[in-house]
């Protein structure tokens, strides 16, 4: 450093404190926010697959922004949809878990079946060719389709969920984790439930619709397998859309 620079470093110093400083003390700060973006952090601490070359989905509906992801030859969301239609102030389609709106940020919305649909029948061809709720270009996953994702994700069956869960935001299960290894970037999340009787716990367990009427796909903490399981559509739970 030349000698002027140095001086008038060292005059600044003294004239605000006392305390001592350096000429790292001149250097900007970077904000807590860009250094949890750049480690590939959400704002819930719950990380996204650095070994994963993401794409990015705009739904030109309300400007989101969803990260992509290729596993075999389907292409999901790597995120849960949290489209929200409303009249007036009121939300017509979708709920937060828990009724929080940190919740949707967090886990996207859970919809009713027939609210995933959008008046299409019931479909378990691959593609569904069900448009539903899904942004332009995108379709609701039949069950079949599902039983394609886990099928990449481990041809033996074993441990498709593991495999597929986010690697943290699952709680634990008598002081086992529930967490996954997320080795293909699906990122799944524990979103929860809800129906007209109760409500399942978020943290614990995800539900996903099919375009397969009455049928869900399922992972919860003590589970290494994604199931199928039949829900009452009026059940609500989350959906990831599979590009067309």
């Amino acid at each position: 450093m030349k000698f002027p620079a140095l001086f008038l470093l060292l005059a600044t110093c003294l004239a605000v404190s006392f305390l001592g400083c350096s000429e790292e003390a001149a250097a900007p700060v970077t904000s807590p926010s860009v250094v949890e973006k750049d480690a590939g952090q959400t704002n819930f601490g719950i990380p996204w697959n650095a070994r994963i070359a993401y794409g990015t989905l705009t739904d030109t509906r309300d400007g989101q922004v969803y990260k992509t992801v290729q596993i075999g030859s389907q292409v999901w969301m790597a995120e849960n949809l949290n489209y929200r239609q409303t009249t007036g102030k009121i939300d017509t389609i979708g709920i937060c878990y828990d009724r929080e709106v940190d919740s949707c940020a967090k886990y996207g919305r859970l919809y009713r079946w027939t609210e995933v649909m959008a008046g299409a029948l019931s479909s378990k061809t691959v593609p569904s060719g069900v448009q539903g709720i899904c942004p332009q270009g995108w379709h609701v996953p039949s069950d079949t389709e599902w039983v394609l994702l886990q099928a990449a994700a481990d041809p033996s069956g074993a441990m498709d969920a593991i495999k597929l869960k986010s690697s943290n935001g699952w709680k634990p299960h008598f002081e086992k984790s529930g967490d996954g290894t997320d080795d293909f970037g699906f990122r799944a999340l524990p979103a929860g439930a809800f129906d007209d009787y109760r409500g399942v716990e978020g943290g614990n367990h995800g539900h996903w619709w099919t375009a397969t009427v009455g049928i869900e796909r399922t992972m919860a903490v003590y589970d290494s397998n994604v199931n199928g399981a039949n829900s009452p559509t009026y059940s609500q739970l989350s959906l990831r859309c599979v590009k067309d």
